[in-house]
C-alpha cells in the first residue's frame, strides 16, 4: 500500500475508503445488471446478494489493517516526544553550576531544531 493514504487526515481517509468501497460495488451492481437483460438472468441476479457480504468482509480488513498502521504510527511518536521530554527533564534538573551551562546548549538545540521536521516523522 502506498504512504499516501496513511499520511492523509482522518477524515479525507475515511472518504477515500467509503469512495472506492461505493464504486466497486456500484461497478459489481452495473455489470450485473448488465448482463442480466440477457438470456441467464436468474442465475445473474443471485450473484448481486451474493457478493455483498465478501465486499463488506474486504471493506472490514482494510480498514482494520489500516487502522492497526496508523495505532503503529502513533504509538511510535508518542515513544519519540516521551524519550525527548525525558532527555530535556535530565538536562534540567542538573546542580545550579552545571545548569546554566545546559540551558544555553538546550535552548541551541531547540533553536537548531525548530526548522526541521521531527526525526520520527521520517522526512
Amino acid at each position: 500500500m502506498s504512504d499516501w493514504l496513511h499520511n492523509l487526515p482522518v477524515p479525507w481517509m475515511a472518504l477515500v475508503i467509503f469512495g472506492f468501497t461505493y464504486f466497486l460495488a456500484a461497478t459489481v451492481f452495473a455489470a450485473v445488471m448488465v448482463f442480466a437483460t440477457e438470456a441467464p438472468t436468474k442465475s445473474l441476479k443471485t450473484i448481486s446478494p451474493g457478493m455483498l457480504p465478501v465486499l463488506g468482509i474486504i471493506f472490514g480488513l482494510f480498514v482494520a489493517f489500516t487502522a492497526a498502521q496508523v495505532w503503529g504510527d502513533s504509538d511510535r511518536a508518542s515513544a519519540a516526544v516521551s524519550r525527548e521530554a525525558s532527555a530535556l527533564r535530565s538536562v534540567s534538573c542538573s546542580p545550579p553550576a552545571c545548569q546554566r551551562s545546559r540551558t544555553r546548549t538546550c535552548a541551541d538545540w531547540c533553536e537548531t531544531m525548530s526548522g526541521r521536521p521531527p526525526p520520527w516523522s521520517g522526512r
